[in-house]
Order: structure tokens, then sequence, then C-alpha cells
């Protein structure tokens, strides 16, 4: 008997080792662990035949997976490994190298999470775009979760979860992919002393990018009818982005509007923006708020909030 056992000990590891030459196999260190503390056990008399059978199984589950040739494959077997040898004497003895292939199959997350991320990279930004950085730096958390838990069942129940993590990124992918362009547009509330507020929906802008990290964003509506008609237009410098998010300042410019009911021009003199800068696909987009005093040495004071997606040559 105890022949037998060990001759399927020797068989398995060389089958495991010559299979390795095929490609990765990520439970072969699991498996010559467990194949050498069957070795110790078919060595010791007497011989623990219920011990040895049990290792044995553990060694047939590696088996059964192919020895992890891929994720799931590797996962199952690691699982079936686990819940038998916690039944045994020598699951201390392997402990470390149950630990050491869990964080070996988590890690292959890794790839997965920055191939994911860099299919939307180059992406304009969407809802799903974001949900799916998100998603991807959830996953990269979990994967470190894994590596750092001395819990092997919590550990391995957290390492079956991160196939649906990786579904549910996948999905926001797909959608990233499919989402339109952004629109251009610029709409702002802005607010005078002494007069309505007012409703901004530009009809006409263009942005220019005039050097570095500098822009001069003009924009134009015509609003009312007959003599009531108004011309309305906001102007202002954007300085000192850098491309991703940027919060700045230090805006300058005015809204002026022009009618027969009223005119007047009002200098930029505070000013707060929280913008995105796209460089890859021209755009910049963003909300903004500015504070406004009349030019002219007028009394009037004012506001204008609002936000705009732009596109620039």
């Amino acid at each position: 008997m105890k022949k037998l056992l060990l001759l399927v000990a020797v068989i398995g590891i060389l089958t495991v080792t010559q299979s390795a030459h095929a490609g990765v196999q990520l439970l072969a260190d699991l498996y010559n662990s467990v194949s050498n503390q069957l070795f110790i056990v078919n060595n010791t008399v007497p011989v623990d035949a219920k011990l040895a059978k049990s290792l044995n199984g553990a060694l047939s589950a590696i088996q059964k997976s192919g020895g992890g040739p891929d994720v799931t494959s590797a996962i199952k077997g690691l699982a079936s490994v686990v819940k038998i040898v916690n039944r045994t004497t020598v699951s201390n003895a392997v402990s470390g190298s149950v630990h050491s292939t869990l964080v070996s199959i988590a890690n292959q997350y890794v790839g997965t999470a920055n191939n994911l991320s860099n299919q939307v990279a180059n992406l304009f930004p969407s809802t799903a775009r974001t949900a799916t950085l998100a998603g991807v730096s959830n996953l990269i958390a979990s994967v470190n979760g894994i590596n750092t838990n001395p819990d092997i069942n919590a550990a391995l129940k957290a390492l079956t979860g991160l196939a649906k993590q990786v579904t549910a990124i996948q999905k926001n992918v797909t959608a990233a992919q499919k989402a339109p362009s952004p629109t251009a547009s610029v709409t702002a509330t802005i607010s005078i002393s002494g007069s309505s507020t007012f409703n901004y929906q530009a009809l006409q802008s263009v942005l220019q990018h005039t050097s570095g990290g500098n822009f001069l964003l003009n924009s134009a509506e015509t609003a009312g009818s007959g003599t009531g008609t108004m011309l309305h237009s906001l102007a202002f410098g954007i300085y000192g982005l850098v491309p991703g998010p940027n919060n700045v300042s230090g805006s300058d410019g005015e809204y002026s509007r022009v009618g027969l009911s009223g005119s007047g021009a009002f200098s930029i003199t505070t000013s707060s923006l929280q913008l995105n800068w796209d460089d890859a696909h021209k755009l910049v987009s963003g909300t903004f708020t500015f504070g406004l005093q009349e030019q002219g040495g007028g009394s009037r004071t004012g506001s204008v909030s609002g936000s705009f997606t732009l596109y620039y040559q």
C-alpha cells in the first residue's frame, strides 16, 4: 500500500511538471507542495492511510484542473484542494503554498485590469468611462486585499468574486465605446443687480488654444425679438490647464449685452473653474463661476455660473 501511494505521488509530480512546459500552470507549485507532504506521510511508519488518501485526493483535484492553465480552472482546483487539505493534519504545512497560489492567481487580474483601463483611455469622457475606471480601481483593491489577507477561506471567497467584477467592468467598457461624443455647448445663469436673471445658451461659440495650457473662449447669443432683441456675449480666458482634471482661477474677460432696452458691459473680477482638458480629443469641458463688476464706473455687480463643452483646433 505504501509503495502504491508513493508511486501515485511521483507520477503526479512528473505529469504536472511535464505539462508546465506547454504553458503556465498556476497550481504547479501547490501540487509539488502537496506531493512533498504525501511523500513524508508515505515514509512515516506506520503510514496514515486516511491522510494519504486525502492528499491523493488533493493531487487528483489539481490534475483534474489540468494544473490550472487558466484562472477559472485554477480557482476551481484550488478550492477543491483547500476543502480537502483543511480537514487534514498537514493543513499548516501547505498553508504557505496555498496562500502563494492565491496571490499568484489573484495577480493574474492585474493584467486584466490594465487591459480594461487601456480600452477606455482614449475614449471621450462619459458615465460609462468613469464607471469603468472606478471598477478597475476597485478590482485592483480587491487583488491587494487578497494578497494581504491571512485568512485562506476569506481570501479564496474574494478570489472567486473577481470574475464578476471583471464582467461588470467589461459591460461598462462596451457602453463607453458606444457613447456618443460630447455636444459642444456653453450655458450659464447670469444675474445682474437690478435686472432679471438671464439663462444664457450660446448660439455661437469658439474655443481657441492660445499657448500651453491657455485658452480663450468667445460665445454669443441673440435673444428676444423686435425692439426687445438683445445680443449677449460672454468671453473669458482660461490659464494654466494641464491634461486631465483642473481647478483653476485667474480668468479675465467680460459679459456684455447690447439692445434697445438697455446695454452694459461687466468685467470678470473673480473666477473659479473646474475643468477637464482632454488633450487627445482637443476638448475642454467643465463648470465655471464668475463675479462681475460694471465697467465705466458703473455700480452694478453680478455673477455668472455655468458650464461648457467645447472642442478646439
